[in-house]
């Protein structure tokens, strides 16, 4: 396609390329069985959706003919899309003769959602406004998605158990609940300290969902996160201190605590998610 494009000179992006690549190969990936497909697909998807959220902008402005109705539609979208995919990978048909790649949809979709949550966190550090309150309506509509999402867990997926399905909603919830929180107070004051500290307490929620399914690499993963996230929440608040002596060495004793309290802890914890005892 990019070799169509020099030798005809189309006046295309790479946006508007990838997106024409995304729909011819829905049907192939569809035909396919493996899960390198779905998750090289997917991957291919997220990039394409997100150079053309602006394409998608005006779309949306030339149905609509509002600024504010685009708005809703647009991050409304931004948000609902993982969620969207989650009740796609448990389509019955493809549920049952592509199993591969149901999981893999369902897997990014989950990854994704965690993401969002985690960088709706952010949202604390910056102060912007929505226009005509949009925040209020994108909000509705998520909640709205994410409350039928929650009563179709246990339905959607049959073979776990009810402990995942409580994880499973746990985590829904709170990745709604920190965006929604975050997105409603980031449209009157920054508050980097509050971002920090609820960043945190997500991260602890997740690392409770990773115990409850008595996944160790998951809960690694997320506890890794807390430890480098508490280590940039000293450079935040002492970020001053650093150009000194007495700075660099609290930072360096700091990252030395936090290092030496994980590796004593982690395998306290790994004995007990063990059936026999044994790390």
């Amino acid at each position: 396609m990019a070799l169509i494009g020099q030798t005809y000179q189309l006046a295309w992006g790479l946006n508007l390329l990838l997106l024409v690549w995304t729909l011819i190969t829905i049907p192939l990936m569809l035909l396919g069985r493996g899960k390198f497909l779905a998750t090289f697909w997917m991957i291919g998807f997220g990039v394409t959706f997100f150079l053309n959220v602006e394409v998608l902008y005006y779309v949306f402005e030339g149905i609509t003919h509002s600024e504010f109705h685009s708005n809703v539609l647009l991050c409304s979208l931004l948000f609902l899309t993982p969620l969207l995919f989650v009740f796609l990978s448990c389509v019955p048909w493809l549920y049952k003769n592509r199993p591969l790649i149901s999981a893999a949809l369902s897997g990014w979709s989950w990854f994704f959602i965690v993401l969002i949550g985690w960088l709706s966190q952010f949202f604390w550090y910056d102060n912007a406004k929505m226009t005509g309150g949009s925040i209020k309506y994108v909000t509705s509509f998520c909640i709205f998605t994410v409350a039928l999402l929650v009563y179709f867990i246990p339905k959607m997926y049959t073979k776990e158990t009810a402990v995942t399905h409580l994880t499973m909603r746990t985590v829904l919830i709170a990745s709604l609940f920190f965006s929604a929180v975050g997105a409603y107070f980031w449209q009157s004051n920054s508050m980097p300290v509050i971002g920090a500290l609820s960043n945190l307490v997500y991260l602890s929620v997740l690392a409770w969902a990773a115990l409850k399914i008595k996944s160790i690499g998951y809960f690694n993963t997320v506890t890794a996160f807390i430890c480098m996230r508490i280590v940039v929440i000293y450079l935040e608040v002492f970020g001053t201190m650093l150009d000194t002596g007495l700075g660099l060495i609290v930072g360096g004793i700091l990252t030395l605590f936090v290092a030496w309290w994980w590796l004593k802890k982690s395998d306290d914890l790994a004995r007990r998610l063990t059936k026999n005892g044994q790390a």
